[in-house]
């Protein structure tokens, strides 16, 4: 169904199994289906994985990022992603939640 948006795991052990990952991105190299397909990384993957992440926004590919406690609180590295999912008990909530016009991506309360 393409008139929604997909959230899709990216398991932390793929990180290390570069060709799997590429097969995994393989199959949906589609500009339709990379349109609503996004892959979920927590902001510490993130961190982990930023060079491996930021090559696969470079492609094309979406990026859903699901903060956590080790976010800087630099909205700044917000930008680049297309969700940004954030639990209200995180310290960080209420900035978000207030800079979510300047953010201009789709905040995600959880």
């Amino acid at each position: 169904d393409f008139s929604r948006n997909y959230l899709l795991d990216l398991p932390v052990s793929l990180f290390n199994k570069p060709k799997k990952i590429e097969r995994l991105l393989g199959i949906i190299d589609n500009n339709l289906v990379k349109s609503h397909v996004n892959f979920k990384v927590t902001y510490s993957d993130y961190l982990t994985n930023k060079e491996l992440i930021n090559g696969f926004i470079k492609k094309g590919y979406k990026v859903a990022l699901e903060l956590d406690d080790n976010f800087s609180n630099n909205i700044d590295e917000l930008f680049i992603f297309s969700y940004v999912l954030v639990y209200d008990y995180l310290s960080c909530y209420d900035m978000i939640m207030d800079s979510r016009k300047d953010i201009k991506v789709n905040v995600i309360t959880l």
